[in-house]
């Protein structure tokens, strides 16, 4: 059975994905397959007030991207080592958060991480 849709959370069920962006197929594979290309460490941060957490942590090195997820936020960053960093700004910025911690990265988060060094690419 092929079903198309757009809400990542659904596809991440399915047996096999195609990621596809203008048209083109980027990758197809198992979602754990497809987990293994995800560059870097995913940690979720869970705030009081998420949005002034994103912009809090949007431009510090080694963040690759932010997205906000429910309650929380992913912050998709170049390496584990970089949550006391996290940690500390959002200290410092005076954002409360209630817990930090490096999780596995869902697709959605996998699509946009993609996404992201695509165009990066594409701008070189």
């Amino acid at each position: 059975m092929l079903i198309s849709t757009a809400y990542l959370d659904e596809a991440e069920r399915c047996d096999r994905l195609a990621l596809m962006h203008a048209g083109t197929m980027m990758y197809c594979d198992t979602p754990a397959g497809l987990k293994a290309h995800m560059p870097g460490a995913m940690l979720e941060l869970v705030a009081a007030d998420p949005r002034r957490a994103r912009d809090t942590v949007r431009a510090l090195p080694g963040v690759q991207g932010v997205l906000l997820v429910g309650i929380g936020v992913h912050v998709h960053v170049d390496g584990p080592e970089r949550l006391p960093q996290i940690a500390a700004a959002l200290a410092a910025g005076g954002v409360a958060v209630s817990a930090i911690e490096e999780v596995e990265p869902t697709i959605e988060d996998l699509f946009v991480a993609l996404l992201e060094q695509e165009s990066v690419k594409e701008h070189a």
